[in-house]
């Protein structure tokens, strides 16, 4: 008898603990999503303490919302790093921060960037690099995207650093907007609705941030895999998820 219920636990342990391990796993990613976002935003806002309003850092410089602004973008990179524990800095001309390229969620390609995006590892074990930022100028003054749905520019984040974890948007690789009101989490703002969610959370992956944060769970990893946005975001047991259904359960 001993046996017999030594083995009924065996399989019932076998049962639950992958499942308890992955949810342990994908709760420590939602924590640290959210730390990463204040310790960006901490850095942003120390920066414009010191360095003036964010609407002028950019003014002298001749790019246009179509154009990869390099300097800008160092620019910004080496303002927020200033307030932050780095331990590499990769700047524009090493490896090693960030892979080149991160894999979408369901959508079979990747998506990469190359050594322009200045790059770095944090003290935490996450790395980011700023991938773009626009500046839209007349003249003497900014005319930015200064709105959560309309950004300045866009920041990558490996929430577990270059050399673990899945390299995929939506799993480790997350998006985050910088405006001139502070860094907003991916998928946010005007791009909060289920068309969107579908595609670009759901499908793609890569605006699945304020998804995270706002719901506080990555419930979109327990969906049906997806062929087309067109069926993505379908729970297991057919719930659908949308900006009011937030969980599978």
């Amino acid at each position: 008898e001993t046996l017999i219920v030594m083995g009924i636990i065996g399989v019932v342990a076998a049962l639950t603990i992958p499942n308890v391990n992955k949810n342990t796993g994908r709760a420590e990613s939602v924590a640290k999503l959210k730390k990463i976002h204040a310790e960006l935003n901490e850095a942003h806002s120390r920066a414009t303490a010191v360095y003036g309003p964010f609407e002028k850092w950019f003014v002298n410089d001749d790019c246009t919302k179509n154009v990869d602004c390099a300097a800008a973008k160092i620019r910004y990179f080496n303002r927020i790093t200033e307030f932050m524990k780095i331990t590499k800095n990769c700047g524009t001309t090493e490896n090693g921060c960030m892979r080149t390229s991160a894999k979408y969620l369901y959508y079979n390609t990747s998506y990469g960037w190359n050594l322009s995006s200045p790059s770095a590892l944090l003290a935490g074990g996450w790395s980011f690099n700023v991938n773009i930022i626009y500046s839209k100028n007349t003249g003497s003054s900014f005319n930015g995207y200064n709105t959560n749905n309309s950004s300045v520019g866009q920041i990558y984040v490996d929430i577990d650093g270059p050399n673990k974890g899945k390299n995929t948007h939506g799993i480790d690789i997350f998006r985050f907007n910088v405006t001139t009101n502070g860094i907003y989490p991916g998928g946010g703002g005007s791009y909060w609705s289920d068309d969107n969610l579908k595609a670009y959370c759901f499908y793609y992956g890569y605006a699945c941030a304020e998804w995270v944060i706002r719901n506080g769970n990555m419930d979109y990893l327990n969906t049906v895999k997806a062929t087309s946005n067109s069926n993505s975001g379908v729970c297991k047991n057919g719930k659908q998820l949308s900006t009011t259904v937030s969980s599978c359960k």
